[in-house]
């Protein structure tokens, strides 16, 4: 979003009086920044991936070969949880998945 001189100035004196308020100081500089974050422009898109360590996958298929019963117990989110147990084929297509 682009701003003119002045209508920078009108938004940022807005933002100034908001921000110095002794009453409801937080919802009116909320509002002021809420006027200025309308109509913007995607300029740009990032994702991040965490990347498991070298040698997960083959790890936990050695270990599970070998009678080792494999378990995931997580503090992520499900869905992330999920995506691991696949990429590291710690979850075969025909097995169920249990969600505590």
């Amino acid at each position: 979003k682009r701003l003119s001189q002045a209508e920078y100035e009108e938004w940022d004196a807005k933002y100034k009086a908001a921000s110095t308020a002794i009453k409801d100081r937080d919802a009116k500089t909320r509002k002021v920044v809420e006027l200025l974050e309308t109509r913007l422009d995607l300029l740009a898109l990032t994702g991040v991936e965490d990347k498991l360590q070298e040698n997960v996958q083959e790890t936990l298929e050695a270990l599970r070969h070998a009678g080792v019963r494999v378990w995931m117990l997580t503090g992520d989110k499900v869905e992330t949880a999920i995506c691991i147990a696949i990429s590291t084929s710690l979850k075969a297509r025909h097995q169920l998945l249990f969600v505590m």
